[in-house]
């Protein structure tokens, strides 16, 4: 029996195709996503996909707004930060515990509280918050400021500064209280003035303090570790006059609460709070809370306990969460004797789920760390500030950012178009009115994809009744074959589409590139 006639197939390619790199993928971009702000103006266009030295063209879009600052590639949030310790500020330290810092004339000034042996030291950083501050004790002011001092929020309102400050403990045998240190028009004021406001809202050993403002009036929240409620201060349009407090009680299982985080999730407020349990250090019901309050902080919450999965969290005293580019990442100090790490938890993009933990470990001599304060940028670069009560210290963690872009950030209502060195997902980020009340931010990621190289012509044989697949070997850009389809490959059959010629418009924006594809029947 004569062997079965084979018919040969040859087809000739020539194929662009991308070289081996690590799989990168997009990000969610949107509103909101490093600002808590709800009326937003900053907007831009980019396009999503570019190829490696190709510019990327930013056109902003923005609106109503005064001033902006560019960063073209964000720090990745979820690496690990590096830690400096800062040391303990000239002797002046005695049990801090919470910070709060300013930008006013070109210059950056801290505020830090200390719980026992009380007072206020302020600390003089020039014009960047990555110098190494000099120190000034303001002390009790008067006696104003007790043992047991905790939070701190520093703010200016009618041209006039103000550090409001809640404290009190009844171990130590103070009353709780919320009180005022005027500056008056001169946040450097050596001399200031303070004003016991007494216990407003239920307060029973406040710890963590945050100051927001609606419309033209101050309100402010506090957690109370001894009694695990929540209180709302309303300040009205002044804060020469005393607020008033409500406390909503135990809401989303509190447990000696800690630490605040405030931000705005795409028009829905969530506050986050750290539990430490109970004050022994040692033991207790360690989670974290969210309350909701929909499109308004001025709502009544509704408390969910996101628990303590896998563990990491022991006796956390604060927290700060980063949004970026799609990114949702949170960050707690362990303030357990012999843990003193940092514990990040990650989102996975959506604030209503439960994180996922992870310890980080020590980052910067830490020592019992109870705050966290708000973040700074500093060129690429993320910044914070951790206090510590044991080593009477205070560290900086920088999350780095990336040089790929060639640009530092820019102040520019229109940036020139950046070149990227390196192929992969970057994130630009554009911040408007910095500093004012209407500050807003919004980042978008784009990919930029490695060169692309041309194979050489290759030979491929095929016989009756087989298949070949043609292709990019990438899913990434824009695909168009002559057949019609669009995806990175389509599959050629000796029983279908076959003889002929095939070619493919690959796009990759700006440029565009074409591959032709040639098959013939040979016997």
């Amino acid at each position: 029996m004569s062997s079965p006639r084979r018919l040969c197939l040859f087809l000739l390619l020539i194929i662009l195709t991308l070289p081996a790199t690590a799989q990168v993928t997009g990000q969610t971009n949107g509103r909101n996503q490093f600002n808590q702000m709800v009326n937003a103006n900053a907007d831009f266009t980019i396009p999503d996909t570019v190829c490696q030295g190709v510019p990327v063209t930013i056109t902003n879009t923005s609106t109503s707004a005064s001033n902006y600052y560019w960063d073209f590639c964000v720090a990745d949030i979820r690496q690990p930060p590096v830690g400096v310790n800062m040391g303990n500020g000239g002797g002046n330290f005695r049990m801090p515990v919470f910070m709060d810092y300013v930008f006013e004339n070109g210059n950056y000034y801290g505020f830090i509280v200390n719980f026992h042996n009380p007072g206020l030291t302020r600390l003089d950083f020039g014009n960047s918050l990555l110098n190494t501050p000099t120190y000034h004790y303001l002390g009790t002011v008067g006696g104003v400021i007790p043992d047991g001092a905790e939070g701190i929020q520093v703010v200016k309102n009618e041209g006039k500064w103000y550090a409001i400050i809640v404290g009190g403990n009844p171990v130590l045998g103070t009353v709780s209280k919320v009180l005022k240190v005027e500056f008056g028009t001169n946040i450097a004021n050596p001399t200031p003035t303070a004003t016991d406001w007494g216990n407003i809202g239920n307060l029973h050993m406040p710890l963590d303090l945050h100051l927001f403002k609606d419309g033209s009036n101050w309100y402010g929240f506090t957690v109370n570790g001894d009694n695990n409620t929540f209180t709302r201060f309303n300040f009205g349009t002044s804060f020469d006059n005393p607020p008033t407090g409500v406390n909503f009680g135990s809401v989303g299982g509190l447990a000696y609460p800690t630490g605040i985080h405030v931000l705005n999730d795409n028009g829905q407020w969530r506050v986050f709070v750290t539990n430490g349990g109970n004050n022994s250090r040692i033991n207790g019901t360690w989670s974290i809370t969210r309350l909701d309050f929909g499109n308004s902080l001025l709502n009544n919450p509704v408390g969910v306990n996101l628990g303590n999965p896998g563990g990491f969290l022991k006796h956390p005293r604060d927290l700060t969460i980063m949004i970026s580019c799609g990114q949702i990442v949170g960050y707690a100090v362990n303030g357990a004797f012999s843990t003193n790490d940092i514990v990040m938890f990650d989102f996975n993009g959506d604030l209503t789920s439960v994180p996922t933990f992870s310890s980080l470990g020590n980052r910067g001599n830490l020592l019992f760390p109870v705050s966290i304060t708000k973040l700074f940028r500093e060129g690429n670069d993320l910044y914070a500030f951790v206090v510590n009560v044991d080593n009477n210290t205070f560290t900086r963690l920088r999350f780095e950012g990336c040089d790929a872009a060639g640009l530092p950030p820019s102040t520019l209502q229109n940036p020139p178009p950046i070149v990227y060195s390196t192929p992969g997902t970057y994130g630009i980020n554009l911040t408007t009115d910095v500093g004012l009340s209407t500050q807003d931010a919004i980042c978008k990621p784009v990919v930029v994809l490695p060169k692309l190289v041309k194979r050489p012509t290759g030979t491929f044989e095929i016989c009756t009744g087989t298949t070949i697949k043609l292709g990019t070997q990438t899913s990434l850009g824009r695909h168009t074959w002559s057949t019609g389809a669009n995806g990175d490959s389509i599959t050629v059959s000796s029983g279908g589409h076959l003889l002929g010629r095939y070619r493919l418009l690959w796009m990759c924006q700006p440029r565009q590139f074409r591959s032709g594809i040639k098959a013939n029947a040979i016997r």
